[in-house]
């Protein structure tokens, strides 16, 4: 079933601006050999509900690269080292890319929408190449019925191909399919080296872009702090950072919050 375009404010900047925030990467992978292979991980390793205030509790992950090696913990704390996981090995396609980044992989997760799975609106502020995290995005198992909007952008990414997006805008993802849409979400340390696999036109707009996101944000900040669930979720964000500040890791039971979704009662 198609998806009603979004029509928010918050999309209205980007849009007005002609801003491309959604880039495909000059970089593609043997897709039969990716599915291969997460199949053999599918089926050593069960994936972990994925923690965060957004979703409908049918997005879980299992981690490649990540806070101590553990494929089960999302955040690092603070000063923590990312470390491959156990499960990387298993993936030696994926295995011997990340290997050529000489360490600029922060995190890297298998990520699994089930059936009818939903991301609500929500910004992750600094999950852009102007920023300090590049977040790509390698799809793996797709179909048209799963969608990612960012801001004015409406996309369904192409699978086996490696894809830039701005993820400091509002973005929502649905998957109104009947099979779980996998993607491997991959966070790169902003870098000189990093940011030039962007295309030239995503620096062209880079003051348009900054503009844009400005304006974006007090939207939908603006929006969010109207109803109970987007306090709740600001008040999700707050403490998480306030957990990994302290060098702790982040149990969101331990603060009165749930691992996924809003909460109930």
């Amino acid at each position: 079933m198609p998806l009603p375009r979004a029509v928010h404010p918050w999309c209205w900047p980007s849009a007005a601006l002609r801003l491309h925030l959604v880039e495909r990467l000059d970089v593609s992978f043997d897709l039969a050999a990716l599915r291969r292979e997460l199949g053999e991980v599918e089926r050593q390793h069960g994936a972990t509900i994925q923690t965060g205030p957004h979703h409908n509790g049918k997005w879980s992950r299992i981690g490649l690269v990540g806070p101590g090696g553990d494929p089960e913990r999302s955040y690092a704390a603070s000063g923590e080292e990312p470390r491959e996981t156990p499960v990387l090995a298993l993936m030696p396609t994926l295995r011997r890319w990340i290997s050529n980044m000489d360490g600029q992989v922060h995190r890297a997760i298998i990520s699994r929408m089930e059936p009818g799975a939903y991301v609500r609106w929500h910004r992750d502020p600094g999950e852009s190449a102007d920023r300090s995290v590049m977040r790509l995005h390698l799809p793996v198992l797709t179909s048209a019925d799963c969608i990612m909007e960012l801001a004015h952008h409406r996309v369904q990414l192409r699978p086996g191909i490696l894809w830039y997006s701005d993820f400091t805008f509002p973005h929502r993802v649905f998957n109104s399919s009947n099979a779980p849409r996998v993607h491997i979400m991959i966070d790169l340390a902003a870098t000189d080296r990093t940011r030039a696999v962007l295309p030239s036109r995503y620096w062209q707009e880079r003051g348009r872009r900054r503009i844009a996101r400005r304006l974006a944000t007090a939207m939908f900040d603006a929006s969010e702090r109207l109803h109970e669930e987007g306090r709740y979720a600001a008040d999700f964000r707050r403490k998480r950072q306030q957990s990994l500040a302290r060098g702790e890791a982040f149990v969101p039971e331990q603060v009165g919050m749930k691992s996924a979704g809003h909460r109930t009662g």
